[in-house]
């Protein structure tokens, strides 16, 4: 069975404190673009604050209005609204995809000056359509491609500006990359770095522990179905950690292989769930989309009820089931203006499907 996040290897924990520290270009290879400059931080929250504050020193008018979708995580909000940036968030549909219809009639009452387009699960969305809206609205196109292993066809072309998370696919503390197409538009971190030293224990123990013992403290520590994490400032270490690094340069040429074993294991889940005969059908995962590597086994249930209820008959099961993301406050006080974020919010539930055995 998978953990909640995924786990190191041996090696890999090795090479986090004898490794020589790596080469910043060299890092960046496997994300980055043809004509991308990469500058790495520690957490993709602190990529939104250096864009939305280096933007905002050239708004002495008003505030930076950024955009984005409705189904977004609160807590990655936290950096923009501490620069002062105007959030609006704008309303996606059925399919994930923004409502272009609606943000057209956004746009002819305010102009967005930066519009976030994300890349939900590791399932590419259309840029083109993206970057399509920003031109006739002169805004600033951000990618937000954090879910995502490695750029598929698409990524990384039509964004001014992308974000990858290798921290959130990959067994690493920290680490979460920015593309910009124009090099130097954007400063690099300065500060400290955050301490790996207790992320690398609690992996070496994770990997000692028994897997009964793991469950078991799942199904305890599990949160309630509807339960939100409390709201933390941004974290005080915008550098990525040379232990994140060094690991990142000896996972770095097995990402085929970590793609490969992530689409095996979300089949290898979904037939396991499909077993239990719950009222659960998978969404948003890679058959018939382009072959992408998933970030989550997508479930669907009819209702909020029956979703709750396939949530913990998951957990005593022994699957590290979650849920995502919790909603900004904005949205849930307009249900009307963000109905699939809001329903989606309350019927999906995530399943982890990391590369490691299960």
């Amino acid at each position: 069975m998978t953990t909640h996040i995924p786990l190191p290897e041996w090696t890999d924990l090795i090479a986090a404190v004898l490794s020589l520290p790596p080469d910043e270009d060299a890092l960046s290879k496997s994300w980055r673009g043809q004509d991308n400059a990469a500058i790495w931080y520690s957490r993709g929250s602190w990529v939104l604050a250096a864009v939305a504050k280096q933007l905002a020193q050239s708004k002495t008018a008003s505030p930076l209005k950024f955009w984005i979708p409705d189904y977004f995580c609160n807590q990655s909000t936290v950096a923009l609204r501490e620069v002062g940036a105007k959030l609006v968030f704008y309303p996606i549909g059925e399919d994930l995809v923004p409502d272009w219809q609606r943000c057209d009639a956004m746009a002819k009452e305010e102009q967005p000056d930066i519009f976030l387009a994300v890349h939900y699960f590791g399932r590419p969305m259309d840029m083109a359509r993206a970057r399509q809206f920003c031109d006739s609205h002169e805004a600033l196109l951000f990618e937000d491609a954090a879910h995502v292993l490695r750029p598929l066809p698409g990524m990384c072309g039509e964004a001014d500006i992308s974000l990858f998370c290798p921290h959130k696919t990959l067994p690493i503390p920290d680490g979460a990359v920015l593309m910009e197409r124009q090099a130097g538009a954007f400063p690099a971190p300065s500060g400290r770095a955050p301490g790996a030293g207790s992320w690398m224990l609690k992996r070496a123990v994770q990997k000692l522990l028994p897997m009964s013992l793991l469950r078991s403290r799942n199904r305890r520590q599990a949160p309630e179905f509807t339960a939100d994490p409390p709201l933390l400032p941004l974290p005080a270490t915008p550098m990525m950690s040379a232990s994140a690094g060094r690991m990142l340069m000896k996972v770095r040429p097995r990402l085929g292989q970590i793609d490969e074993a992530r689409r095996r294991n979300a089949q290898m889940i979904c037939a396991r769930v499909t077993q239990m005969k719950l009222p659960l059908r998978t969404v948003f995962n890679s058959d018939g989309d382009g072959g992408f590597a998933p970030y989550r086994l997508v479930l669907q249930a009819p209702s909020p009820k029956q979703a709750a209820n396939a949530y913990r008959v998951l957990i005593d099961a022994g699957f590290p089931a979650g849920t995502w993301p919790d909603l900004p406050p904005e949205v849930y006080a307009d249900p009307t203006n963000h109905e699939w974020a809001i329903r989606y919010r309350q019927s999906l539930i995530l399943l982890p499907v990391f590369h490691g055995a299960i």
